[in-house]
């Protein structure tokens, strides 16, 4: 298989800079997306970006000088630790790009869109950021990327493979976010909005439903990282579904059990993100009882009077998380703590109803093991595929 230097099968531009006068339009003729809209578009629509919480016109596009990248760029972050998350989508119609933002435009009669798209995915693009103290990517390092490059239709034909594959994936993972919103769905038909309390509960403030409320590691927890070990539970492993490894850290079974001791989690424990999605809570199970934990609030129930999947979907609910985000000022905090957690005001249904809504959930629970189940089976078949596709096996 021939190796191909990106600059001669697709060009790349930066975005453009974005006052912030012209920001704030929901309507126009072009989305002006940022790093963040990348990020949801990986997360909502799979692999392409259709929209943005931006929009310009043809106008402010040609006074800010910005780029209008085509149908089938290959858009992702170029500056800051955004980089290191690997996001990157194909515009699915002409869109404009901040200057946090690179994007590839490929030659179409060298080069199928979808096909680089997937062999992109492969390449961890922290590696091409040069180490200065906020990193980038600089333009020149991209072009000199090798892209193994196979007749245009054999191409077309690994990419189609690979898609569906991916959208195999995604599928199982979409079936499990559905079963998560029916979980939802049954904590309020049973308990109301915890913020309006309209089925009149008693309240109670979470550090007396709690034997603690603490916080994991947070001085110097990249010193005890060991190659394998003990898992430690990072706020970017809990999701709403769940706790998720895929990007665990490890600690030593020694330190774990010994100076570290105190921030291990046992099985029942509340796991919950302190920032960037704070308040996301996880209940952690009984597989993971006894690992250790990395800069997330611990709480752990009072079995007597509270129910962990009970406070784990009160917390996460919207009328939950705006009462134990919320200071005294009302302002929402972007940084969670234990006091704010201690001190928040939390409905208090009957033990006997908390406990069949923990039946039920158990039951949405075993369903979502399966499927998660399914998603890494998928997940490696699609792994296995794309380093076939890209050696010339496939």
């Amino acid at each position: 298989m021939n190796l191909e230097v990106l600059s001669e099968i697709a060009e790349i531009h930066s975005g453009a800079g974005f006052p912030k006068k012209y920001q704030g339009e929901t309507q126009g003729d072009l989305p002006f997306a940022k790093v963040g809209d990348i990020s949801n578009a990986k997360r909502e629509e799979g692999k392409t970006i259709s929209r943005a919480e931006n929009y310009v016109t043809k106008q402010i596009a040609q006074q800010l000088r910005a780029k209008v990248f085509p149908k089938n760029s290959i858009v992702f972050a170029k500056i800051g630790e955004a980089i290191r998350k690997n996001n990157r989508a194909i515009t699915s119609l002409p869109m404009t790009f901040d200057n946090n933002v690179m994007g590839i435009i490929p030659n179409a009669e060298k080069v199928s869109p979808q096909y680089l798209y997937h062999f992109l995915e492969t390449v961890d693009f922290y590696t091409l950021a040069n180490s200065t103290t906020v990193p980038s990517i600089r333009k020149t390092d991209m072009e000199k990327l090798e892209i193994p490059l196979p007749p245009l239709e054999e191409q077309k034909r690994i990419a189609a493979i690979l898609d569906q594959a991916d959208a195999l994936r995604r599928l199982r993972q979409r079936a499990i976010d559905r079963l998560n919103e029916l979980g939802q769905a049954i904590f309020y038909e049973m308990f109301g909005d915890p913020a309006t309390n309209p089925m009149g509960w008693p309240t109670e403030k979470c550090g007396t439903l709690c034997e603690r409320i603490t916080v994991g590691i947070v001085v110097r927890p990249a010193s005890y990282y060991q190659p394998s070990g003990v898992p430690a539970i990072r706020g970017t492993n809990i999701k709403p579904s769940g706790i998720d490894l895929s990007d665990v850290v490890y600690f030593s079974e020694s330190d774990n059990e010994t100076r570290l001791s105190k921030t291990r989690v046992w099985e029942g424990d509340l796991v919950i993100v302190r920032s960037g999605r704070p308040g996301l809570a996880a209940v952690v199970s009984k597989g993971l009882s006894g690992v250790n934990s990395i800069d997330v609030l611990i709480a752990t129930p009072s079995k007597h009077k509270v129910k962990s999947y009970f406070l784990r979907d009160l917390i996460n609910s919207k009328g939950g998380k705006a009462i134990v985000l919320s200071e005294s000022k009302g302002q929402v905090q972007q940084h969670f703590n234990v006091g704010s957690l201690s001190d928040a005001d939390l409905i208090l249904p009957p033990m006997r109803l908390q406990t069949e809504y923990e039946l039920m959930v158990s039951d949405i629970e075993r369903q979502m093991t399966q499927l998660r189940k399914g998603v890494d089976r998928t997940s490696d078949l699609f792994g296995t595929l794309q380093h076939r596709a890209f050696r010339g096996e496939l």
